[in-house]
């Protein structure tokens, strides 16, 4: 990929539109992971096409490896890498015993990891009593694929309308495959692999995304397509790396045309919706209407002198499914450092239940 296309791959993640949810993507640490599998995939492009050596090589097995313990999705791209890297070298001449032994010794340690995440986060991934929405599939794609080419009119479009624009999205895909370099050509068949790939396994570990959708009547929840989002973008990038290396005059000019087209468009968007991606004077984040405070009063009214007192956590939505475990000290110090919050609090909850 050229300098001027990992410039605009740079702005295209950093100004990614997520609906109104922006602040619930990057505002929360547990929702941060979703974006270790695309570190995860960039360190396997440079793995397949990059020349490194064996310190780099290290370095970035360890990254993989934090990668897959943060997004166990990535354990797939590791596993990937790990084949691709020893059968390499194991058929090279000369062997570098090295390069032999350094996918062997990451390999020996993310099986260690994986076991000991086993138990606690598979079960965790797979929705196994959860249902498919049949109706809601070609929604699930698009917003999976189409969405960062057309988040403000997203509310616009119909099943009809979504699938005549992922025949165009595909149309151009594969039209790229033909025309581009060799390079590129290889870059582009293993982002789309991994595109259609991690769409397929949010799909069928998240089941109820299919419910959660409303007919193109919002994004949320947009942390579940925040990596197919990404990908698309890395995508369109590879296709500006792709034009600008291109030999044959006339395609160039035309498939300059159109990427300059969908350039322009894409910052005249961001420019006439600045108010959806920044943050300005509202927060975006979904929220209920209590505070964690109100919860902290809460549990303390009702648990009274617990040892251990669970706690709801209402920024987590849905609501009623997450609570959390505070400990003692710190729901006695809390209510005693507000006495009059909590006082007003137990005020209102006896006329609300008066």
């Amino acid at each position: 990929m050229n300098l001027k296309a990992r410039i605009i791959l740079f702005y295209g993640i950093l100004l990614l539109p997520m609906g109104f949810s922006v602040s619930e993507m990057y505002g929360r640490a547990n929702n941060i992971g979703y974006g270790f599998f695309y570190i995860a995939f960039v360190i396997m492009v440079w793995f397949f096409f990059a020349e490194h050596d064996t310190w780099k090589k290290i370095f970035n097995y360890f990254i993989l490896i934090l990668c897959s313990v943060t997004n166990p999705v990535s354990y797939i791209i590791l596993a990937i890498v790990l084949l691709f890297d020893f059968f390499k070298n194991v058929f090279k001449k000369p062997k570098n015993i090295k390069n032999i032994i350094a996918p062997i010794l990451a390999g020996a340690i993310s099986l260690v990891s994986l076991g000991m995440m086993a138990a606690i986060t598979v079960s965790d991934l797979i929705q196994k009593d959860a249902e498919f929405d049949t109706t809601k599939i070609i929604e699930f794609f698009f917003r999976s694929w189409i969405y960062p080419f057309v988040w403000p009119f997203y509310s616009y479009f119909n099943d009809f309308k979504a699938i005549i624009s992922m025949i165009a999205f595909i149309t151009i895909c594969i039209y790229f495959v033909f025309v581009a370099g060799k390079a590129n050509r290889k870059l582009l068949f293993v982002s789309y692999l991994t595109l259609i790939g991690y769409t397929l396994i949010t799909l069928l570990s998240r089941k109820s995304l299919t419910k959660v959708l409303l007919g193109y009547l919002r994004s949320w929840p947009d942390r579940y397509f925040y990596v197919q989002n990404i990908l698309v973008v890395f995508i369109f990038c590879t296709f500006v790396s792709a034009v600008g290396s291109m030999n044959d005059g006339v395609i160039k000019n035309r498939l300059k045309t159109l990427v300059s087209f969908l350039l322009i468009y894409s910052v005249i968007l961001l420019s006439i919706n600045a108010n959806i991606i920044f943050e300005f004077t509202e927060n975006k984040l979904v929220e209920t209407s209590r505070t964690l405070e109100d919860e902290i009063y809460r549990a303390y009214y009702e648990q009274g002198e617990s040892e251990d007192y669970l706690v709801s956590c209402p920024p987590f939505l849905p609501e009623g499914l997450w609570q959390a475990k505070f400990p003692k000290e710190y729901i006695l110090a809390s209510v005693a450092d507000n006495i009059d919050d909590y006082y007003e609090f137990v005020s209102q909850l006896s006329d609300e239940s008066g």
